[in-house]
């Protein structure tokens, strides 16, 4: 898709989420809420600051840096008893995935909500397959049971309200007693879902750390349904970004802190896991797989957006974001929305062609840096200390160097005229001479501009003019 088009599907998308009044609702108040409880807990939180700095520090490292510790973590994770894959992009994981359960007969599967198996679309190859998959996390639960994707990554039915939740479960479980109350919600699914634990052949989760020191896998969560999928069945797979390594475990401190409070306004997850190998016979999985996955990562550790794979993926510039929070995740058309979607999907997308280069022609084309007011609120609230504004910045700079000449051209006569302050002046009293006498061209000179904005109209005279007349002394 060409950035045009993929601009036009954005704003199609978006022009139906903006007439959704209880869609809009709906976003307001769950991201609003999650930050109200953010601030209220960090505010509280004395070491705040220097958690961030520290987890910036831990997070940010070069590709060679990376390499060394994804290589120490395999080591220590196959001296463990792990079995570890390599995969180099999204159909090499899907295969590795399909290879290991059919090795191991499994045709029953539970996952916990994984952003990784979104991005490498494992869902629908394992359906394809004949597999019985269910997701246990109840946000993705219920995403999966409408056939979308989720709108969040980290609060999957963020666009639902209780009582779209409540009609979704009379639909599928019309015995059950009709609800909008959560807590009640919750019995049900947990009800309906419980069985499914206990008989399925594999669970699938994936991974918020990897710890290079120890080689263990660290998994954070809220409802315990990651727990179980990685300790009921008898196989248990785990998929990680190359990116998730830590260097030490005491690494984790900070990190245990910021995420719960940046995802959720938390001031700890309700379950964190340190697993370290298969389970000794009769207590959990005897065989543990991890499957590390490049999928464009090296790629774009190579790019100049290479700071966003630090992200943590806490969703909290999605809560801030002006555009997210009106127009919606699936406006965006991409697995990951939002600010770090928008530095993330060209490079992580299931479909992306394979690029040496971070700057190929598919990921600036499919690029969607437009769709940020660069107003600095994710960068503030980044608990990685990622600059998401400038990284944004810099990927729009670097689209438009690729755009049309007739694109380009009237930037490039403003810039001319902006350094001649004279022949501004006169190229600005000429057009507002051409306004007054034709009003409509402007609207007629920026179609795209005014589609959704109402032109004032052209003034007598410039603002300098006008503050010379009346304030001379101020004007040297």
């Amino acid at each position: 898709m060409s950035a045009p088009a993929a601009l036009a599907a954005f704003r199609r998308r978006t022009a139906r989420a903006l007439a959704d009044a209880e869609l809009h609702g709906n976003l307001r108040r769950a991201t609003g809420g999650t930050l109200a409880k953010r601030r209220a807990l960090l505010a509280a939180l004395p070491s705040a600051d220097a958690d961030r700095h520290a987890v910036a520090a831990a997070r940010h490292a070069d590709a060679p840096a990376r390499e060394a510790l994804l290589a120490q973590a395999v080591a220590q994770m196959e001296a463990a008893g792990f079995t570890v894959h390599h995969a180099a992009d999204a159909a090499a994981a899907r295969g590795l995935v399909l290879g290991i359960l059919r090795d191991a007969g499994a045709r029953r599967v539970v996952k916990s909500k994984s952003m990784i198996t979104e991005e490498i679309e494992l869902n629908a190859a394992l359906e394809a397959a004949g597999l019985d998959v269910v997701e246990t996390d109840l946000g993705e639960f219920i995403v999966q049971q409408l056939g979308e994707r989720p709108s969040h990554i980290t609060a999957p039915a963020l666009h639902l309200n209780r009582r779209q939740i409540g009609a979704l479960f009379v639909r599928l479980w019309p015995d059950e007693t009709p609800s909008e109350d959560p807590a009640t919600l919750t019995a049900q699914a947990r009800r309906h879902l419980r069985e499914r634990f206990l008989a399925a052949d594999a669970g699938i989760t994936g991974a918020n750390f990897v710890i290079a020191e120890t080689g263990s896998l660290v998994l954070v969560e809220n409802e315990g349904n990651i727990g179980l999928c990685s300790s009921v069945p008898p196989l248990h797979i785990a998929l990680a970004g190359i990116e998730k390594v830590l260097p030490r475990l005491a690494d984790l401190d900070p990190l245990l802190r910021l995420l719960p409070a940046n995802a959720t306004g938390q001031r700890a997850g309700s379950y964190v896991s340190l697993i370290n190998g298969p389970a000794p016979a009769g207590d959990g999985p005897t065989a543990r797989h991890v499957i590390f996955v490049d999928n464009g990562r090296r790629a774009l550790a190579a790019s100049p957006e290479a700071e966003i794979l630090a992200c943590l993926r806490c969703g909290s510039c999605l809560n801030v974001c002006p555009c997210f929070r009106h127009a919606g995740g699936h406006s965006y058309g991409t697995i990951y929305p939002g600010p770090m979607g928008i530095l993330q999907s060209p490079y992580l997308a299931a479909g992306a062609p394979p690029a040496a280069d971070g700057r190929s022609a598919h990921r600036l084309e499919t690029s969607l840096a437009d769709v940020c007011s660069l107003c600095g609120a994710c960068a503030e609230i980044c608990p990685a200390e990622i600059p998401l504004p400038d990284l944004i910045w810099r990927a729009r700079v670097a689209k438009e160097k690729g755009a049309p000449a007739g694109r380009r051209a009237p930037w490039r006569v403003f810039a001319a005229l902006s350094a001649r302050p004279r022949s501004f002046r006169l190229a600005a009293g000429l057009m507002r001479a051409a306004l007054r006498i034709a009003p409509g061209l402007a609207a007629a000179l920026a179609r795209a501009w005014s589609a959704n904005r109402a032109l004032p109209p052209a003034p007598p005279r410039s603002f300098a003019a006008e503050l010379r007349r009346q304030q001379p002394e101020r004007i040297r």
